[in-house]
């Protein structure tokens, strides 16, 4: 009965055991494919930032446009900045130990 109880808990590690490495090569190929798109994805997000703030400017300081719409582009500017804060919460979550 021993040999049995012993047999199964050694099963049971094994699993654990390749669970583990398959969870761990998962998050190191998303991890890699993360940061090989990390240049695109920062510039991306910057671009339409600093675009948006260039708009707000340009369109609601100096030529007063009545109809441009200031809160849509601001929704944008901060969205594109939330979504840089997520793109590095999840390569910081995936980073390999």
């Amino acid at each position: 009965m021993d040999s049995l109880t012993a047999g199964r808990q050694e099963s049971w590690e094994a699993v654990r055991c390749v669970v583990g490495g398959i969870v761990t090569a998962l998050r190191v190929t998303l991890y890699s494919i993360l940061a090989l798109l990390e240049p695109i994805i920062v510039w991306s997000a910057m671009a339409i930032a600093l675009t948006g703030i260039a708009l707000c400017v340009f369109f609601d300081l100096i030529i007063h446009a009545p109809h441009f719409p200031t809160v849509i582009v601001v929704a944008l500017i901060l969205a594109s900045g939330l979504g840089l804060v997520g793109y590095y919460a999840l390569m910081a979550f995936l980073l390999p130990d």
